[in-house]
């Protein structure tokens, strides 16, 4: 009777065709001359030049799982996909205001000070999901071959800024000022350039 139960659930759980499951591997000798590096990206968002941007995490997911017990085994079924936060850095140089940039993005459409807001404009600005998405727009992670153009495109979903912390001031160091940014999202597509040239870097401000 075990063997049979067992034998239907991997019936059901790997009968299907995936197409992943065959994806092909890069030859192991273009690694030795076509190997991506960490440095050749872009970070397009609304309201702070790419050149500035020093770091940034890509999309990355977790499977949920949910453990079950039959018989005298475990077994592990997904539930769902879970897209977890990035972070990117952000230098801070004297002709632009960074944090003048992230107030404006978050009191602009988003939220308001307790003395800014008048009595008959209370909910005016009450902060929504819908409102901080539109507040800081379109974002797209680039990653960018050596001629130049686009390798791969991330785009986030549903994004909105979670968390803004600046760097500390110290008289100690000589460091640049940034700010580290954390940004929350519900999704992440990919779009992959194979040919060079077929997309060209656009970091036009």
């Amino acid at each position: 009777m075990a063997g049979s139960i067992i034998s239907e659930l991997n019936r059901r759980i790997f009968s299907s065709t995936c197409v992943g499951a065959n994806a092909p591997t890069p030859a192991w000798a273009k690694m030795t001359k076509d190997a991506q590096q960490s440095f050749r990206f872009v970070l397009l968002v609304n309201g702070f030049h790419p050149i500035y941007i020093s770091q940034v995490g890509r999309p990355g997911y977790t499977v949920e799982t949910e453990p079950h017990r039959l018989l005298n085994w475990h077994f592990h079924y997904p539930t769902n996909v879970k897209w977890g936060d990035i972070a990117f850095t952000v230098k801070e140089v004297y002709s632009h205001s960074n944090a003048n940039t992230f107030m404006k993005k978050l009191k602009g459409c988003a939220w308001a000070l307790p003395d800014e807001t008048a009595a008959g404009r209370l909910t005016e600005n009450d902060i929504s999901k819908n409102a901080l998405v539109n507040s800081l727009g379109v974002v797209k992670i680039q990653t960018i071959r050596p001629d130049g153009s686009v390798h791969e495109e991330w785009s986030l979903e549903g994004a909105f800024i979670k968390g803004v912390q600046f760097s500390e001031l110290n008289y100690s160091n000589e460091d640049i000022n940034s700010a580290q940014v954390t940004l929350s999202y519900d999704w992440a597509n990919l779009k992959v350039y194979p040919k060079q040239g077929d997309n060209r870097v656009d970091v036009t401000y």
